[in-house]
């Protein structure tokens, strides 16, 4: 795993586990979105694998934890899930629900239980993949959900349980497999291996897609593939072949999409601005900045078109060094208010900086930040509260990176300023080689 967050499986199942006879089962967790979405999902996740299965759903039972602070949420997040799984049409039977130390973000996990009403047929050599569903929308609803994209998708579309359930009427597939964690790609490539036959892609426009996170796509193996799509699509699904099953080849491999980074707490919330910072958090934890945190701790904030402080986000508990590296406070609105406040002056003063952040100060950085051409302005100004905020409000002077030199008991600092989120993270990683 390398440390990532992810699957993993000891018995390689493609979609539900089978008990005993014609039962299956699926458990599945929806965790790292918006809480109103975690029953959807946890419902959507175990039900389709159980129809990937061809398996008719009979019941479902649930877990629900939920960290200490947001118990009063526990009873709120049943009851949509309830609600949920009528609209899906199947029954809670049972289950759980509690509020836990050491749970940091909701977590909702759902079994499902199913008869199986056909069995799949295994796959040969020369049978097509077919592709039911429109590919990169989940992608598409996490970026415009961490404040990366403009173009927003409707998040109850992700599902593949409509699509399963009509399949199940189709003669001529002979396997399903819902497209989770991988995309496209992963689930082309856990059919190769389960199934010992080499994956060619046929669809070559779907190559830059392959890893896009896609949730709500279904991959199915059938030797009529222009009879299912044709009845598919009569039935409103979008359907297209995209690749065939032998060959000499194995799937080609592709790169992996960085829309996956975005799960967990940068998409944990519809506060679009509160998720983009978060990403941008989570994207500085992967860059060795443990030379850049002053000993007091680093201070980050983040101004989309704020007005005052309490529309300022920042680093609640700020960034610190610890034994192990470093670690990152939590983002929150009107936290890390010394810089906070200078992006505020700084934008009476027309400046564009929508990111500030105090680093240590060394002969390194400074040198760095010349080669880099940034606008570089000592702070001669003495203040209790913030000497490059008083400096700012006192000459107007506008600069990339404030610098205040060590005094007695006080170590240097720099103040940094960037335009955008993105480009702040480039800064520091460029201090850090």
């Amino acid at each position: 795993m390398n440390g990532k967050a992810g699957k993993v499986r000891i018995k390689k199942d493609l979609d539900a586990s089978k008990l005993e006879k014609n039962l299956v089962v699926s458990t599945a967790p929806a965790v790292g979105l918006p809480d109103e979405t975690l029953p959807f999902f946890a419902l959507s996740y175990a039900l389709g694998n159980v129809l990937a299965s061809f398996a008719e759903p009979e019941f479902v039972t649930d877990t629900i934890t939920v960290p200490p602070q947001s118990c009063g949420s526990a009873i709120g997040l049943y009851r949509i899930l309830e609600e949920t799984a009528r609209r899906f049409g199947v029954e809670v039977s049972g289950g759980h629900t509690g509020c836990y130390e050491g749970v940091e973000l909701p977590l909702i996990t759902v079994t499902a239980y199913g008869k199986m009403v056909k069995t799949p047929i295994k796959p040969s050599d020369g049978d097509s993949v077919i592709l039911v569903g429109e590919p990169a929308l989940e992608s598409g609803w996490l970026r415009w959900l961490a404040g990366l994209s403009e173009h927003k998708v409707e998040w109850n579309q992700l599902t593949p349980v409509p699509a399963l359930r009509d399949m199940l009427k189709i003669n001529g597939i002979k396997l399903a497999h819902d497209v989770s964690e991988g995309g496209i790609g992963g689930a082309l490539v856990e059919l190769q291996e389960r199934y010992g036959l080499n994956v060619t892609l046929t669809d070559m426009e779907l190559f830059s897609m392959l890893s896009e996170p896609s949730y709500g796509t279904v991959l199915a193996v059938t030797n009529g593939e222009q009879e299912v799509c044709q009845e598919l699509n009569e039935l409103g699904h979008k359907c297209k072949s995209i690749a065939v099953l032998g060959g000499s080849q194995p799937l080609v491999k592709y790169k992996e999409s960085d829309a996956w980074a975005i799960y967990g707490k940068p998409a944990c919330t519809f506060d679009r601005t509160a998720n983009r910072f978060s990403l941008f958090l989570k994207q500085l934890s992967e860059i060795d900045i443990k030379d850049l945190v002053p000993e007091v701790g680093m201070n980050v904030a983040y101004s989309e078109n704020a007005s005052d402080i309490g529309s300022v986000i920042g680093v609640d508990g700020r960034i610190v060094k610890c034994l192990n590296g470093v670690r990152f406070g939590s983002p929150a609105y009107g936290a890390s208010r010394h810089v906070g406040y200078m992006l505020l002056e700084l934008k009476k003063l027309g400046a564009k900086y929508r990111v500030a952040a105090n680093i240590r100060l060394s002969d390194k950085i400074t040198d760095t930040l010349r080669k880099m051409n940034m606008k570089i302005q000592e702070v001669n100004v003495e203040d209790l509260y913030c000497p490059p905020l008083r400096m700012i409000r006192e000459t107007g002077i506008i600069a990339d990176a404030y610098i205040e030199k060590p005094s007695v008991g006080l170590e240097g600092s720099v103040v940094l300023l960037s335009e955008d989120l993105d480009k702040m993270r480039d800064i520091m990683e460029k201090l850090c080689t």
